[in-house]
């Protein structure tokens, strides 16, 4: 297909596309004509790039990824790491830990330490909501890309939370090109099992690149 053929098929403009080519993402076959023609598999690899720029990746990074996802084995854990690598310190220092990743799903947790304790030894509401605002992000993020903020946070504590580690899952209910609304049950883990401790909601604006 020529250049004008693949833009409309992938909603990416020449001057894009022109330029993925330069930098060594797409290739082409020039014709005895002049004329450059793309394949089929061109289509899914354009789109791979555009997603992956939309999320905030750098075209070096995206040049790394590709040969992974050419192969089939780059999945949404590998991208939601990526951005959590870009995340704030806060987040690093309270120890978070994405455990399961999926377009419109994401499973942290957080182990327990008594420095993110309230005065009664429970976890503090504000690390609570921290994890709920957190998961929603990422979840909203798989879809959305991570160019987020917060327009509304809720937070419903239900029990006090004690445990030996706290586990958040958080998924996408309505996704949109402007707005994302994100659902997430907040989970205190003991010797017994799994309690419900808080769950919330985040409604996140997409802001532009």
């Amino acid at each position: 297909m020529l250049i004008s053929e693949l833009s409309a098929k992938t909603r990416v403009s020449v001057h894009r596309l022109r330029r993925y080519e330069a930098e060594g993402l797409i290739e082409s076959q020039r014709l005895p004509n002049g004329y450059r023609v793309y394949d089929e598999k061109t289509v899914k690899h354009v789109i791979f790039i555009a997603m992956s720029r939309e999320m905030g990746f750098s075209l070096p990074f995206i040049a790394e990824c590709l040969p992974r996802f050419q192969a089939g084995k780059l999945s949404a854990q590998d991208m939601i790491e990526a951005i959590l690598a870009r995340v704030a310190e806060f987040n690093r220092w309270c120890g978070i830990e994405v455990t399961v990743a999926e377009p419109g799903f994401v499973e942290i947790q957080m182990p327990w330490r008594p420095e993110v304790g309230q005065y009664s030894g429970y976890l503090h509401a504000g690390l609570m909501g921290t994890l709920i605002d957190t998961a929603c992000g990422f979840a909203a993020g798989t879809v959305a890309g991570p160019n987020l903020l917060a327009a509304h946070f809720s937070v419903n504590c239900l029990r006090p939370a004690v445990g030996q580690k706290f586990i958040a899952r958080a998924r996408v209910v309505k996704p949109g090109k402007a707005q994302v609304f994100t659902s997430c049950d907040l989970f205190a883990v003991d010797a017994e099992g799994e309690k419900l401790v808080a769950n919330g909601q985040t409604l996140l604006t997409v802001v532009a690149a």
